[in-house]
């Protein structure tokens, strides 16, 4: 009888762990981290792909990838900033409750840094030069990531 009970756990673990993708609910630490973790990939590849562009450091054949990179993480900003932490967890952030008291002014900037970095990803995926991907991000990009910043994130 015990074999046969441990043989169901078994199964059952292994079947629940087929099921780990199904959504669940975080908690605002868990919130907190994800959306941390999007802003560091977006911002780690955009100092790369400055290093790289001004010849500070040379992995020119990894451009494209570290620009395509930022677009990727840049496309779930909306989804990262989606829950409201506001005063919940014990995670250290430094985005401000105005996030979500004014949802609409930010989400229509991540919605142009979105924009503007899928520009840069398209500009370097058409074989565009590093003077032409760099000056999407100049126009597109870097005044949106000030924009936010400046107004809802602590200094």
């Amino acid at each position: 009888m015990r074999k046969g009970v441990c043989v169901a756990l078994v199964g059952c673990v292994l079947i629940g762990g087929g099921m780990a993708s199904a959504p669940v609910l975080a908690d605002a630490d868990e919130d907190i981290r994800y959306r941390k973790l999007q802003m560091s990939t977006m911002g780690g590849s955009l100092r790369a792909i400055m290093s790289i562009a001004q010849g500070k450091l040379d992995k020119s054949d990894d451009f494209a990838a570290l620009v395509n990179q930022a677009a990727a993480a840049t496309a779930l900003h909306e989804s990262a900033f989606s829950a409201n932490t506001d005063g919940q967890g014990s995670e250290e952030t430094t985005a401000k409750g105005s996030i979500w008291e004014n949802w609409e002014d930010f989400s229509g900037r991540l919605t142009k840094l979105n924009a503007g970095m899928q520009a840069a990803a398209g500009a370097v995926n058409d074989g565009g030069s590093t003077e032409d991907v760099v000056a999407v991000l100049k126009d597109q990009v870097f005044v949106n990531c000030k924009s936010c910043h400046d107004d809802y994130r602590t200094k």
